[in-house]
This record gives C-alpha cells, structure tokens and sequence, in this order.
C-alpha cells in the first residue's frame, strides 16, 4: 500500500492507493478507504462525498491519487465558502 499527503490551503489532504493484480496480470490501483482532509494541529479526518465516485480501478498509483485529491480540493473550496459566508 502506498500513502500520500498534500497540502491545499492549509488542510491537509491524505489517501493511501493499494495496488492488486487483476484477472490479465496487469496492476490496478485502487484507493483504500478512508481518504479525505483535516485542518491541522487537531482536526478530524472529513471525507468528501463519494456519490458517483468509484474507487477503482485506476490506471496507476499517480491517478488514483489524483482522483482522491481532486476529490479533496473540491470539498475544501466548499468549506472555504461556507466558512467566508458563516
């Protein structure tokens, strides 16, 4: 399993990718739940919404991540607003 962390206006943004071998012998990523963001020191773990969401399979470890953080970056632009509108 491979486990990533970025950063996006201050939050922090986790997901770990695991990789398994499909029926053909090909590697397929797929994300490992739970995946989401927190505000740090102390925030809790928020993940997006995942309607209409798939976690897998993705073509490689670099696209699941992508799909997971793009996931993340949506949500946090949403909390921003709620935040600058509360």
């Amino acid at each position: 399993m491979r486990w990533r962390a970025e950063v996006f206006h201050g939050r922090v943004m986790t997901a770990a990718v695991q990789l398994r071998v499909d029926d053909q012998g090909l590697n397929q990523a797929y994300l490992a739940l739970p995946y989401g963001y927190y505000t740090p020191p102390h925030g809790s773990l928020r993940q997006p919404e995942m309607m209409g969401h798939d976690c897998g399979p993705f073509e490689s470890v670099d696209a699941a991540f992508a799909a997971a953080f793009c996931d993340c970056r949506h949500c946090i632009l949403q909390d921003m607003s709620r935040e600058r509108f509360a």
